[in-house]
């Protein structure tokens, strides 16, 4: 199953994608993707680089089983398989 939620962070270290659920009212995090080492980095840099990124729509799709999503909306184990930046 594919979903997507708001991506609102990216940390510098191993592909941590901090995402918050569709109701705005929870945050977790995906610390897996499809994305190469190469890609990440580049993402990163541009997240990093570019004033106002955060303000933006910016999503990811997340792959997951259908039946491993919590009660609060966060699936588990989480794995990013596209991005989409609102630059």
């Amino acid at each position: 199953m594919h979903t997507k939620f708001k991506l609102i962070g990216l940390a510098k270290s191993k592909q941590k994608f901090t995402l918050e659920t569709k109701d705005n009212q929870e945050i977790f995090w995906s610390h897996e993707s499809h994305l190469s080492e190469k890609q990440y980095s580049a993402l990163f840099d541009l997240a990093k680089n570019t004033d106002g990124i955060w303000k933006g729509n910016n999503y990811c799709i997340i792959e997951h089983d259908a039946e491993h999503i919590y009660s609060d909306e966060v699936p588990k184990n989480p794995k990013v398989i596209k991005v989409i930046m609102d630059i």
